[in-house]
């Protein structure tokens, strides 16, 4: 999910007089994450790398009273992460996890919505930072599965493109991302959990 994002349009060229705002909303897309760490007890450390994409919904524009481009568009996103977390055991099999991560996102943007008289195609890397919180059940000594929420902000961003006819550069200058994700997943340990390891036989006196 992806909260609706104000941006500034066609601030760069003087041709347009300083450009015009805007809020771009997204449809809601999916994501995926695939993570790696280590953990030193309660404590993990993990590295990340998160895809996400969502289409354009509505792109409105606040000129002459405002208008709505419906066109094409989307926000397709890489996420490198480095995550700290700690696992609170609220049972045997239960847990509960918070923790942050700071890494960066590459965002791969579309704006086709009819507004520019060229497609606005870009790709920009921003600082990305993200919240987590999740839920954890332990199915045997070595896996567990979870639900996870992420709340990610990415850093303002521009994105831009040259009219080559009109000799134009067009750019929309967005503030901060702001996404929320929720996903489910299974994690495997290496080495089994000391706490549902079961104890070794006694040895016969």
């Amino acid at each position: 999910f992806v909260d609706d994002a104000s941006s500034g349009n066609d601030t760069i060229d003087p041709a347009f007089g300083g450009g015009w705002l805007s809020e771009t909303s997204f449809d809601t897309g999916w994501a995926g994450m695939l993570t790696f760490g280590h953990a030193w007890g309660n404590f993990r450390g993990e590295l990340e790398l998160a895809y996400r994409k969502n289409d354009f919904d509505n792109f409105f524009v606040g000129k002459r009273g405002g208008s709505n481009w419906g066109g094409p568009g989307y926000l397709e996103e890489f996420s490198p992460m480095v995550n700290a977390l700690y696992d609170w055991p609220v049972g045997e099999r239960w847990s509960l996890s918070v923790g942050a991560g700071v890494g960066a996102d590459q965002m791969n943007y579309l704006n086709d919505s009819g507004w520019h008289t060229v497609p606005i195609r870009d790709t920009q890397w921003s600082f990305a930072w993200q919240l987590i919180g999740g839920v954890n059940y332990a199915i045997s000594e070595r896996s567990a599965l979870f639900v996870t929420y992420r709340y990610f902000n990415v850093d303002e961003t521009e994105f831009t493109s040259f009219d080559d006819l009109a000799a134009e550069l067009h750019d929309d200058s967005y503030d901060d991302f702001t996404k929320h994700s929720v996903t489910f997943g299974w994690r495997y340990d290496l080495y089994p959990d000391e706490s549902l390891t079961p104890p070794p036989a006694p040895t016969p006196a």
